[in-house]
């Protein structure tokens, strides 16, 4: 069955509204548009770019308390660290504004029998595939480049963040890229359909490595451009002459963010048995330090995670690791999404 796009609060598990697929004559129009507006826009100086660039850092910073606001009750995502992504997205802005007609510049080298250079030139539009855990952070850290190199962005969102996507439209138009950044509602089937055609050069996914590989695989097949951002499985190794609590703060502060859903914290640890008893211990107590709850108060530090599928699957990981010989040494109840 076709998933949906659902803006639900995993916290509260109110429903706000439910959003249709994008039609048939939407997908056509937004490619066209899209296609349309990489003539006019791809000519366009790095400096008319960057106004506009500049102009989005401006809007993100003067909204970031509204939009660490709907990441809250859309993903769950602390009001805190929400300020900090969209402030992110600023600094993002500002750094391509200032620096792309440099890192884009031609360059040229001699060779004994002639001349070789490199030139940088605009693909035209490309597909962004989006996920929920940074819901501007995400699509922003891919955008702003290929907006400053000239492409132009039809964006295909997390299917739990509609309305951060439809913000996402809001902003962009705001800083006077409407025809450039265009956000649509697609099912898989119509994301196949987006890669195949001769309009879209490229895509860039973030996302799992499923995700990576059937997107991947389509693109390879009508030679289109790709990039992969996928999930990671990396180890926070502690020897036995390390400081511990240091170690420890640094284990949770990156193994908690964004409720332990992004690709570049650790998954695992591995201590030394010298340390293990004392590491175990200060562990337990550094994470009953952290404030849960409801992400849209100030003191929270970890709110629910972003599904309540995602909690289900969490739940059943500690079930099955306590039936093989694990022990829960803090926590380990439930309350709907929250852990």
């Amino acid at each position: 069955m076709a998933r949906v796009f659902v803006s639900k609060n995993p916290f509260t598990q109110q429903v706000y509204k439910n959003f249709e697929f994008a039609s048939s004559s939407e997908v056509e129009a937004a490619l066209t548009e899209s296609a349309n507006s990489f003539k006019v826009f791809s000519q366009k100086s790095f400096s008319e770019r960057a106004q506009k660039l500049t102009a989005l850092g401006q809007i993100l910073r003067e909204q970031k308390q509204e939009l660490a606001h709907l990441m809250a009750i859309e993903m769950g995502k602390p009001l805190q660290s929400g300020i900090s992504e969209v402030l992110k997205c600023a600094e993002c802005c500002d750094y391509y504004a200032q620096n792309a007609e440099n890192l884009l510049s031609d360059e040229s080298f001699s060779l004994p029998d002639g001349k070789c250079y490199v030139k940088y030139q605009p693909l035209g539009p490309i597909l962004s595939i989006m996920p929920f855990n940074f819901p501007f952070w995400m699509p922003f850290k891919m955008s702003i480049p290929h907006l400053m190199a000239g492409n132009t962005i039809i964006l295909k969102h997390a299917e739990n963040l509609p309305q951060c996507a439809l913000k996402v439209d809001e902003i962009t138009t705001q800083a006077g890229l409407e025809h450039e950044v265009k956000n649509l509602f697609l099912s898989i089937d119509q994301v196949k359909q987006v890669i195949a055609d001769s309009r879209i050069k490229g895509v860039s996914l973030t996302g799992s490595v499923g995700a990576g590989k059937a997107v991947a695989s389509l693109a390879a097949s009508h030679m289109k451009k790709f990039v992969m951002e996928l999930g990671g499985s990396d180890p926070f190794i502690v020897l036995q002459d390390a400081d511990v609590q240091s170690s420890v703060s640094a284990l949770v502060t990156a193994r908690l963010q964004v409720t332990g859903c992004t690709c570049i914290s650790p998954k695992r640890a591995i201590i030394a048995k010298e340390v293990y008893d004392q590491f175990e211990s200060a562990l337990a107590n550094e994470v009953a330090k952290w404030s849960y709850g409801d992400p849209t108060e100030q003191e929270t530090q970890l709110g629910p995670l972003a599904r309540e599928d995602l909690a289900d699957q969490l739940q059943k990981q500690i079930e099955d690791s306590v039936a093989m010989g694990a022990r829960v040494v803090y926590g380990g109840e439930r309350l709907g999404a929250t852990m």
